[in-house]
């Protein structure tokens, strides 16, 4: 089990990562990676399956998915939202009751697995309905609606790479060292500079704004 020792360390990252949020950065930030990998692994080493840890797997993982989606890394998102997710089938199975939101981790997890790619999500449509958490007609509307929409925009795929991933956070933190725009319109230099750097690294990136040319970005 994770222990009380482990819970406190993961609640004094989550506090530190809390406290570097603005006004004007209310998400999570590249600043924030080592302190999210660190309770990653705090989460990993507790293997036992009874209330207290399944309860704190939970929330870490659903914390996890929410700062990575927060960053835009939407597969790492899609990564922990899922094991969220296969935490809430666990708990139902030992018949502790209901978590915290889990309707909303099956959207966003829908979302993020859909963000680069197509995907219909049968496994995570399994999955919902294994953890007896939400509604099966919620379930299937949600999901129906998902196979509807589809992507409305076109995003890079390689930002789901290894080595995208792996050079990444360097790259965001020399943006933000190096721009000069916020606000309106300063997404065009962001993405300017992000492509330079990765250009840099070797890594070929196509911004929003390549990728749609019929879409208007502010």
């Amino acid at each position: 089990m994770l222990g009380e020792e482990k819970s406190k360390k993961i609640q004094a990252l989550v506090k530190r990562i809390e406290s570097r949020k603005t006004d004007d950065s209310k998400g999570a930030t590249y600043r924030d990676v080592p302190d999210l990998k660190e309770i990653d692994a705090l989460v990993e080493e507790g293997v036992a399956k009874d209330k207290d840890a399944l309860s704190i797997a939970y929330a870490c993982y659903y914390y996890l998915g929410q700062s990575y989606g927060e960053m835009g890394r939407f597969s790492i998102a899609a990564t922990y939202r899922y094991k969220a997710l296969q935490v809430a089938k666990d708990y139902a199975l030992c018949d502790y009751g209901k978590l915290e939101d889990v309707d909303g981790l099956f959207y966003a997890l829908l979302r993020d697995r859909n963000y680069y790619v197509d995907d219909d999500c049968e496994d995570v449509v399994s999955l919902a309905k294994e953890t007896k958490m939400i509604s099966e007609a919620y379930i299937d509307k949600t999901w129906a609606n998902r196979l509807k929409v589809r992507r409305h925009l076109k995003n890079d795929p390689v930002e789901s790479s290894e080595a995208y991933l792996a050079v990444i956070d360097e790259v965001e933190e020399k943006i933000a060292k190096n721009r000069t725009t916020f606000g309106m319109g300063s997404c065009f230099e962001v993405w300017a500079l992000k492509e330079r750097y990765l250009a840099e690294k070797g890594i070929a990136w196509s911004s929003p704004a390549l990728l749609n040319p019929r879409v208007m970005f502010d």
